[in-house]
């Protein structure tokens, strides 16, 4: 019994911690608002260097991964994207409030570049994907796939058409219905 209790209580905490946990996004924005809103921290690593506009648009490509890692639909990660860019927004509001300094439009600017291209990456790649890999219908071959025809599509070749009248001609005759039509 006592092993199962502690087999059950490191899975609650890998469960808590572990990499599917969601508690992992919370702590990763918290620490960008922390680290963003520290005066000690920004003097130290003299935050408008060379690195500033690559280090912006890292750090909110990062969060809008961390946001966009459970969405299921294109129209979710364009919301939860969204939602980074209102939030990059409001840290830069609250340090302009809280360092009494001015709005800094260039930063929003470049968290929202960062997020734009982890959404536009993303998509492509999904895209690339699905069209690598199509899911086949049911009844469809690899030929009919690849020259562009469905089985839903109506096969409007000569010899099809020639079929269809010999097979009008067969039923005048038979009363028959034809199966290809």
């Amino acid at each position: 019994m006592e092993g199962c209790a502690k087999t059950c209580e490191s899975r609650r905490i890998d469960r808590f911690l572990g990499w599917g946990s969601r508690v992992w996004p919370y702590m990763w924005f918290v620490w960008v608002a922390v680290l963003s809103l520290l005066p000690s921290w920004k003097r130290e690593f003299h935050t408008k260097g060379p690195l500033h506009v690559p280090g912006h648009a890292l750090i909110f490509a990062v969060s809008a991964v961390v946001a966009c890692r459970s969405a299921q639909s294109v129209f979710q990660r364009v919301i939860r994207c969204a939602a980074v860019i209102g939030f990059g927004c409001g840290l830069e509001a609250l340090q302009s409030w809280i360092f009494r300094s001015r709005f800094e439009w260039d930063d929003v600017v470049t968290d929202a570049c960062g997020v734009l291209l982890f959404l536009l990456v993303t998509t492509v790649v999904d895209s690339m994907r699905k069209n690598r890999y199509p899911t086949p219908e049911p009844g469809d071959d690899l030929v009919t796939k690849v020259a562009g025809f469905s089985q839903r599509q109506p096969d409007l070749s000569l010899a099809a058409k020639s079929r269809r009248e010999a097979g009008g001609a067969v039923e005048r005759r038979t009363g028959a219905h034809d199966p290809v039509l």
